[in-house]
């Protein structure tokens, strides 16, 4: 914290996901035929793809009322809640858009298998952040390694956000074997 600036693991996570897709795709930019300028829109696209997606489904799934009521929270992301899902389709739709209205060569399938790793990588760190923040906590159990989370509450619960981590590292290893053989 510096002052009522606040950096969370997350958003750091979020902010070296991004710089290293845009290195990934500068490194490949020959490949794809694109250039440094439609690289940049590109991410910027992608980037409010992702929070607005991931804001809007946040709100959809979990606070609809908020959503209807004072729809200009979907702004306030300081205040958490951002979903997966909806970042994923955000992301998606973003860019295929951008690729469309700039007629560009590389097909949205070409970029997915070029981003793959370096995004797979980045979950398994968001999801170290998650537990790092507190965030995302599992159920309340009593196995050996739960976990409690004092800004949430006092239970030990699951420690979800380490679970999806070892997900994410696993597919992170399989895609990066498999990238390797072909």
């Amino acid at each position: 914290k510096i002052g009522i600036f606040e950096i969370r693991y997350y958003g750091l996570v979020y902010a070296l996901g991004f710089l290293i897709a845009y290195l990934t795709l500068r490194r490949n930019k020959r490949k794809l035929k694109i250039t440094e300028n439609q690289i940049e829109g590109l991410i910027i696209s992608i980037m409010v793809g992702l929070l607005i997606g991931a804001r809007v489904f946040y709100f959809i799934s979990s606070d609809f009322y908020t959503l209807l009521h004072a729809p200009w929270e979907l702004i306030f992301i300081w205040q958490g809640g951002m979903a997966f899902f909806g970042g994923l389709v955000g992301v998606i739709c973003a860019g295929l858009i951008y690729l469309k209205r700039h007629k560009l060569k590389p097909s949205f399938l070409q970029l997915a298998d070029i981003l793959i790793l370096p995004v797979t990588f980045f979950l398994f760190l968001g999801r170290l952040a998650n537990f790092i923040n507190g965030e995302l906590v599992g159920i309340p159990s009593d196995v050996a390694w739960c976990v409690v989370f004092p800004l949430y509450d006092n239970f030990c619960r699951h420690p979800y956000q380490l679970y999806a981590a070892l997900s994410h590292l696993v597919l992170f290893v399989i895609l990066l074997v498999v990238a390797g053989r072909s």
